[in-house]
């Protein structure tokens, strides 16, 4: 119950943010409409058309550029989605402790247990199996 609750919750706050936002971005695009009004409003006043033409299409190419930027970001895959390296793949022989380890924090006590439980896990994988020694008496391994 406390788990759908809080995933309600997080719902609400997630729904929230995006209407934020939204409503940022909104102010944005006015801020922006505001501010190239006022240029094109003061390069009138100048009187001087050549001006005026060419920097509206200097801000406009800036501003296309921009949005386009923007949405090719947008686009993109998120890294989230890439394969990972074959160090964490459990079944890689790149797969090793080392590559996991924590070397800047102390592992504390249980640390060495963690060490421990590895190199049986490790010693056991080296043994023949009951079942190998039966199949293959030569002392082949099969799996």
């Amino acid at each position: 119950m406390n788990g759908r609750a809080s995933f309600f919750g997080l719902l609400k706050a997630a729904k929230a943010a995006g209407i934020n936002e939204i409503d940022d971005q909104k102010k944005e695009d006015a801020k922006l409409a505001s501010a190239l009004l006022f240029d094109i409003a003061a390069a009138l006043l100048e009187g001087d058309p050549k001006k005026m033409l060419a920097w509206t299409t200097v801000n406009l190419v800036e501003i296309a550029n921009e949005f386009g930027v923007a949405t090719a970001d947008a686009c993109q895959p998120s890294d989230m989605y890439k394969p990972l390296p074959p160090i964490c793949d459990v079944g890689s022989p790149d797969f090793r402790w080392e590559n996991f380890q924590d070397t800047v924090h102390d592992p504390g006590p249980i640390g060495p247990a963690v060490e421990d439980e590895r190199k049986k896990v490790v010693a056991e994988k080296e043994q023949q199996s009951e079942i190998d020694r039966r199949l293959n008496p030569g002392g082949k391994r099969v799996v």
